[in-house]
């Protein structure tokens, strides 16, 4: 019974979408304001989410409250990259930087039954959305959140579980609504109050354990940033890197392209550039080692 209802609810919600698109109703935002409430308790009926997926790649249960976007066209090279990594590394640890809403933790914990995932985002609501999109995966303990900015400075002076048990105690206190999440940058911080770590700071004590990781790097132009402050981690590990590089937004920060190139070849990374669109998504490995999963 559950799984012809899940069906139902998929065909409903593309359905939908179909008519939601149509020349003459795209524009009639004052009806699907009437309509939403009650298209959205139609999909509630199944109790377990909807089957959305992800960039044509990765299989989801996704929320109700979050299926209205065109999710199965999203960034389809990224989510075939982590589908393809997921798949090779079923045990593997992913870390979400600049999560967002949390698409990619959702694909990334669905994957396979024991990966991993640390969401990190500088914005509380943020990471509650992230909890939200997730509600529905067996994740089991296998999802943690850091609240705060990643950068090359680790201010906080915390450990990864000192900084998670603190995301643990905030979240508990937020209540926002799922539209209420904003984007924090590093240029935010003077005087924010927003937590500052770096990767090595964080992950200090765990730079001998033989774990494969992928790390998702979407920081909007500070991903040179991010980068300088996990050196001692890329060492170390060696993680397989999805980066999306930002032409138009790096040069607030001083930096190019050129510059996260030249960083990455100097640390032993190969390059493939998988898709551009605003952004450049980059797929990044260290050819000479086993936490590599170069795509068929």
């Amino acid at each position: 019974m559950s799984v012809s209802l899940n069906q139902a609810m998929s065909w409903i919600r593309g359905a939908a979408r179909a008519i939601r698109h149509l020349p003459f109703l795209e524009k009639a935002e004052f009806l699907w304001r009437l309509l939403r409430p009650a298209y959205l308790a139609l999909l509630k009926l199944s109790g377990s989410g909807v089957a959305v997926r992800l960039g044509g790649a990765c299989p989801v249960r996704m929320p109700p409250e979050y299926v209205g976007g065109d999710w199965e066209d999203y960034e389809p090279c990224t989510f075939r990259l982590l589908a393809e990594w997921g798949a090779a590394h079923p045990a593997g640890l992913v870390l979400d930087i600049g999560s967002s809403i949390g698409v990619f933790t959702l694909a990334a914990l669905e994957t396979a039954p024991d990966v991993r995932a640390v969401a990190f985002d500088a914005d509380l609501p943020s990471l509650l959305a992230v909890r939200r999109m997730t509600r529905f995966s067996e994740s089991h303990g296998r999802l943690t959140e850091v609240y705060g900015l990643v950068s090359e400075e680790h201010q906080t002076g915390l450990a990864i579980e000192e900084a998670t048990s603190a995301a643990k105690r905030l979240l508990e206190q937020q209540h926002g609504k799922p539209a209420s999440t904003r984007y924090v940058t590093i240029l935010d911080a003077p005087g924010s109050g927003t937590p500052v770590n770096s990767i090595d700071g964080l992950f200090a004590a765990h730079f001998r354990e033989p774990i494969p990781v992928l790390m998702k790097i979407d920081v909007e132009g500070a991903e040179l940033l991010v980068l300088r402050g996990a050196q001692r981690f890329l060492a170390a590990l060696s993680p397989t890197l999805i980066l999306s590089v930002h032409p138009a937004t790096l040069p607030e920060y001083g930096h190019t392209v050129e510059d996260v190139r030249q960083f990455l070849i100097e640390h032993g990374y190969s390059i493939s550039l998988e898709g551009s669109d605003h952004e450049e998504h980059w797929w990044c490995t260290k050819p000479d080692l086993t936490n590599r999963h170069q795509p068929e």
